[in-house]
């Protein structure tokens, strides 16, 4: 098995509108298949989607 290292940043995204969200969920689960060191949840209690990446520029790819 491969050696995934922990994320080092996280941030918060939401889709820029509101029937955007599908394609969002849909770009995420592509990029999260292609590159285990990226990570999508949602927070419980804010509802936010937060990704997470080995740092800034490995999420401005995204």
């Amino acid at each position: 098995s491969m050696f995934v290292p922990d994320p080092v940043m996280s941030l918060t995204i939401k889709p820029a509108k509101h029937d955007g969200a599908v394609k969002l969920e849909k770009a995420l689960s592509k990029f999260k298949r292609e590159d285990p060191t990226f990570t999508v949840n949602v927070d419980k209690e804010s509802e936010e989607m937060i990704i997470s990446g080995m740092g800034e520029l490995h999420l401005q790819i995204y």
